[in-house]
């Protein structure tokens, strides 16, 4: 199922299909170069800042840019407005930094919150916690992926 994933894209370049999906977004360079993020177990060469799951890519994408620019709209994008807003550490680090997205289309909604529990549980294992911008664990005592 993982490996079915459409390319990465800008974060401003529209997706309008509207379709369950499983999606990440991930930091990059001027260059479209994914940043080397430092995690608990060992750095995220990918800059993944996190992974979600939405009925429609077309609209999160909007919620994602709105939440960037505006601190409203993605709960775990908000959080880029303030760090781009009232971080200097931020802004020296990633100052030509942007975002993008790529997805993987589910069949039904039950399929994105399967992949999205798993992919977030394999990343922690990996790394020894959640992306940057994730908050939780979903179904954290639930069953784990197998390695």
């Amino acid at each position: 199922m993982a490996n079915n994933w459409i390319n990465w894209f800008d974060i401003d370049c529209p997706y309008n299909h509207q379709v369950t999906t499983v999606y990440k977004v991930r930091l990059v360079d001027a260059r479209g170069n994914a940043y080397k993020l430092n995690r608990l177990l060992k750095a995220d060469d990918d800059g993944i800042m996190c992974i979600g799951k939405t009925g429609t890519m077309k609209t999160r994408r909007k919620q994602i840019l709105s939440g960037v620019e505006r601190g409203r709209g993605h709960s775990e994008m908000n959080l880029v407005y303030f760090l781009k807003n009232y971080s200097t550490e931020y802004l020296n680090k990633f100052q030509n930094a942007r975002f993008q997205y790529s997805m993987h289309v589910c069949a039904t909604e039950e399929e994105s919150k399967q992949e999205e529990e798993r992919l977030i549980k394999l990343y922690f294992l990996k790394f020894g916690e959640v992306p940057p911008l994730n908050s939780a664990i979903p179904n954290r005592i639930g069953e784990w992926p197998i390695r």
